[in-house]
């Protein structure tokens, strides 16, 4: 019985380790062969399908977190576009390389785009853009709330708060995926960013711009003492025409009352 026992146990020993090893190799050549594929249309017209790697062995660049890579798969090439229902919107491709040497590089995809977690994504309501400059900007507070209290006090600030549209947000002076650091910016910079809506603005029309702090007494004193002089002014001119009117009404009245006086001795 002992001898049964062992030649049976050395028939099947080899058995259950070749199925181990024949479900090992299945999942790994699973693995590997796991992509995720997105339809899309190419503005120009004509449907492509662009098969996306998830193979995690195979980074998108080496300077793109993991939790980036299943969004910049798709994201970073061009010709994808948006359906809202009667029209399209297409949309810029990333560079992964660029993305990740910004301010936000080491920040997810997710974290300013949370309604796009899922895969696939969801349509959007028909007629609305992908990201309005009034959605950015007030994704922006949520996490640079003092730059964002402070830009409400200077001209942009006060001009996007009347409702004007063409008031610049956030995005439209610091882009929206190659966002640099404070540090990095140059007084060349600012200008080009200026010169996107004023004509002809360069780097000594950027160094009268107050960044995102309201001018005070200690910051750009010019412009917070130019303001101060206008108020004055204003306050001033104001104050002289409504007692020039006053006076003026006065006189009138008085000589009324005197010609009616003389009138009645002459008669």
């Amino acid at each position: 019985m002992l001898p049964a026992l062992r030649r049976r146990g050395t028939a099947s020993g080899p058995h259950w380790a070749l199925r181990l090893v024949g479900i090992a190799g299945l999942t790994v050549l699973a693995t590997a062969c796991t992509t995720a594929r997105a339809t899309t249309r190419a503005p120009a017209g004509g449907e492509r399908t662009a098969t996306v790697s998830a193979q995690v062995a195979t980074p998108i660049s080496p300077t793109v977190s993991r939790a980036n890579e299943l969004c910049l798969a798709c994201h970073s090439k061009p010709g994808i576009v948006r359906n809202l229902g009667h029209a399209q919107e297409a949309l810029d491709a990333i560079v992964p390389e660029a993305f990740a040497m910004s301010a936000h590089g080491s920040a997810t995809c997710t974290k300013c785009h949370p309604e796009n977690s899922a895969v696939p994504h969801r349509s959007p309501a028909e007629g609305t853009p992908a990201f309005r400059t009034s959605d950015a900007s007030q994704l922006c507070s949520s996490c640079h709330k003092e730059a964002a209290e402070g830009y409400a006090h200077t001209a942009h600030g006060v001009v996007s708060n009347l409702g004007d549209k063409r008031a610049p947000g956030c995005t439209d002076c610091h882009s929206v995926h190659t966002v640099k650091r404070v540090s990095e910016w140059s007084d060349a910079d600012r200008g080009r960013a200026c010169a996107r809506c004023h004509e002809g603005a360069d780097a000594t029309f950027a160094q009268a711009a107050t960044g995102h702090r309201e001018a005070s007494a200690t910051w750009f004193a010019p412009t917070y003492f130019a303001g101060r002089f206008l108020v004055v002014l204003l306050a001033c001119t104001l104050a002289f025409g409504t007692l020039h009117v006053e006076l003026d009404m006065l006189r009138w009245g008085w000589t009324k009352v005197r010609s009616r006086h003389d009138g009645g001795k002459s008669e």
